[in-house]
């Protein structure tokens, strides 16, 4: 667990962090620091505005979102990956792809798949259980569903599923025939793949992070989503790969997230930097529950909601991570 205004990690650690890893460490501690001497500090937040151009939902109060500092404690420690750097990953590579007019795909604001929209569905991010890598072909009426922890907890995508074929019949609506369509009692469907072989995780906490690399993946190598085919090749190799790999790229998109956070987030002007009116309390709060983050803060002493038995008077407010 980190207590505020302490390091999130030991020195002989910080001192190997790459550049962008140890200014966001150092500018973390800074600002704890600066919260703590504050008679009236506000919520140990980085605030990430979405840009129109991304392809994400950008009416408020999704149009800005908040990374917590005891998140990134937990990308410090390779703890669980919170939905909300999941969704800034997700935005940078989508903003990414638009640059580079990268060809035949695109990445849905995981927001999409919050509660608000499906009140019943499991499997998606917004629950804090489990996070899916869903791959939609509407071309090809198909879609994938790489599930990384199938075999820890067993998910129900009936919810997911029809959502989807509506999606599909719209999109036919809009540009006409597809290359492959199937119909049922009139309406056209999909084929949903839900046990197709992919990356296994052998425990839970780190299916976010399987989702980013795969999703990293078909980024890398989007020729190969063409055809189904070229996808089954792709999900087979990946699923023989070594432990010693996967580590490997955790360790790089945890850089990876540190770099988007230092260089366009925190950065004045930056692509996901918010420069406006600083946000109150009950603004932030507001934009917290309209996005179902109903975590208690667990930080200073004068910012509510404040659990009483989260205080160490000797060593300062405590921030639990798990």
């Amino acid at each position: 667990m980190h207590y505020i205004g302490e390091s999130m990690l030991p020195e002989h650690i910080v001192k190997t962090l790459t550049p962008d890893m140890r200014s966001l460490h150092e500018f973390i501690l800074y600002a704890e620091r600066a919260l703590l001497k504050d008679k009236n500090p506000s919520y140990p937040v980085f605030t990430v505005r979405v840009p129109t151009n991304c392809g994400f939902v950008t009416t408020s109060p999704t149009d800005l979102f908040f990374i917590r500092y005891e998140d990134v404690f937990r990308l410090f420690h390779m703890f669980r990956l919170e939905r909300n750097l999941v969704r800034l990953i997700s935005l940078s590579m989508a903003h990414d792809i638009i640059v580079e007019k990268t060809p035949h795909i695109a990445i849905m604001d995981p927001f999409n798949m919050t509660a608000h929209n499906n009140e019943k569905e499991q499997a998606f991010v917004a629950r804090h259980k489990y996070c899916v890598l869903i791959i939609f072909q509407p071309y090809y009426s198909n879609v994938v569903y790489l599930d990384f922890g199938r075999d820890v907890v067993q998910k129900d995508y009936t919810d997911v599923k029809s959502t989807l074929d509506k999606a599909l019949n719209g999109f036919r609506t809009t540009v006409g025939p597809l290359k492959y369509e199937k119909k049922v009692k009139g309406c056209y469907v999909c084929s949903h793949i839900t046990n197709f072989p992919c990356l296994k995780q052998s425990s839970g906490g780190t299916d976010a992070w399987f989702t980013v690399l795969q999703m990293r993946e078909f980024v890398k190598d989007q020729e190969l989503l063409l055809m189904p085919s070229g996808l089954e090749k792709r999900g087979i190799d990946m699923a023989n790969t070594t432990d010693a790999n996967i580590r490997a790229e955790f360790r790089a998109i945890q850089r990876k997230i540190g770099t988007v956070l230092m260089r366009d987030v925190l950065k004045r002007g930056a692509l996901f930097n918010y420069n406006g009116i600083p946000l109150s309390k009950a603004e932030i709060e507001t934009r917290l529950e309209a996005c179902f983050d109903v975590r208690t803060f667990r930080t200073l002493d004068g910012i509510h909601p404040f659990p009483p038995n989260a205080y160490d008077g000797s060593r300062g407010p405590c921030i639990e991570s798990r």
